[in-house]
């Protein structure tokens, strides 16, 4: 499939994230500056599963999950990248069955920090 670019509009979110604004100084308006808000400091440790196969996926959410529950990192955030959602699936179905039993909550950043191609997770205190 072919677009051409004066047939494409841009997301909501691609316009946020190429947003400029103009500060108005005694009457002068300054020239554009990037709007740059600040990322969410809470998240203690992540991992990024981009071009990897579901299997690859699963098995680096168990180990790094263990791991960060061991650790006492959390909240922690998995990257699964939008794609085809085959890695968002994954994820999701594995922290919804919980097997471990580490996971206390998990739930899409804000759209600023990956949206729906990420899972923030906060895990249990490792007893």
């Amino acid at each position: 499939m072919i677009i051409d670019k004066n047939d494409y509009e841009p997301s909501f979110a691609e316009l946020l994230d190429s947003a400029e604004i103009s500060i108005e100084n005694k009457g002068i308006i300054d020239q554009p500056r990037q709007i740059n808000l600040p990322k969410d400091d809470s998240i203690k440790d992540q991992v990024d599963l981009h071009e990897k196969t579901r299997d690859q996926a699963l098995e680096m959410v168990k180990s790094f999950l263990r791991s960060c529950q061991q650790a006492g990192k959390s909240p922690v955030r998995i990257i699964t990248g939008k794609g085809e959602g085959i890695l968002q699936q994954a994820a999701w179905q594995y922290l919804s069955t919980n097997p471990d039993k580490i996971i206390s909550r998990f739930k899409h950043p804000g759209i600023r920090e990956g949206g729906s191609g990420a899972v923030d997770v906060w895990l249990k205190k490792n007893v």
